[in-house]
């Protein structure tokens, strides 16, 4: 459908058949030289604007790195379960100081080490239910990053069940 709408299109911008080189089409004016360069810019800019909007949010570090920041310069306490971080909200937060590493089975431990800290946790969209509770929850390229305190863990932590640690899973290299 899409490759014919764009056949129908080329005829009607140009005049000619489908490839562009055929007769003109009878009935059918000649049209201006700039007008095939304007509908395309036209079309290549209505798509990235589709697509980067939809996806836009997805890689979007603000919304997190803000109130990550925020609550850094409060003094509360900020962790991200897992050990990748490679600073994505660092910028965008203004953040002083990295967010502590731990491993999700060490969150529940965490929390009562600091119970008024609060947790980045990268999960799978499938776990994601939007009846947990939680200060945060965005879509985080393909995944679903939420922002949880000590009150949210407990709705949570059937999630980390049965899930391996990392060193038994997965050795390392060192």
């Amino acid at each position: 459908a899409g490759g014919a709408a764009l056949a129908a299109a080329a005829v009607a911008l140009t005049g000619r058949g489908a490839a562009g080189g055929g007769a003109p089409v009878p009935g059918v004016p000649a049209p201006a030289p700039w007008s095939l360069a304007t509908a395309t810019v036209a079309f290549v800019a209505a798509v990235q604007a589709g697509i980067f909007s939809a996806a836009g949010v997805a890689y979007d570090a603000r919304p997190i790195g803000e109130r990550l920041g925020v609550l850094q310069r409060a003094g509360v306490p900020l962790a991200r379960v897992g050990s990748v971080d490679h600073g994505s909200f660092d910028f965008a937060g203004r953040l002083r100081e990295p967010l502590a590493s731990i491993e999700l089975h060490e969150l529940g431990a965490w929390f009562e080490a600091h119970p008024a800290g609060v947790a980045l946790w990268e999960i799978r969209p499938r776990d994601d239910d939007p009846e947990r509770p939680a200060r945060l929850r965005q879509p985080w390229r393909g995944k679903v990053m939420v922002m949880l305190d000590a009150t949210q863990w407990p709705a949570w932590a059937p999630l980390s069940a049965g899930v391996p640690r990392r060193e038994a899973a997965r050795p390392q290299l060192r």
